[in-house]
Formats: structure tokens, sequence, C-alpha cells
């Protein structure tokens, strides 16, 4: 888990659009778990 989080955290140095991206796949995931349950 610790090298994974290494690599995102380098990602999010690297790009700052990761942040933008990883927030626009909970603001499409979290609709669809509300219609789910």
């Amino acid at each position: 888990m610790r090298g994974e989080r290494q690599y995102l955290w380098r990602a999010v140095d690297q790009e700052g659009d990761t942040i933008i991206l990883w927030c626009s796949v909970a603001a499409i995931s979290a609709p669809r778990k509300v219609l789910s349950s």
C-alpha cells in the first residue's frame, strides 16, 4: 500500500490535473453509489 501511495503522490506532484481527475471520478461514482443503494 505504501508503494501505491508514493506513486500517487508522485503523480500529483508531476501533474496537478491528477487532483481534478480524482475529484471528477468521485463526483461520478458518488451518485452511482446513492442510486445503487
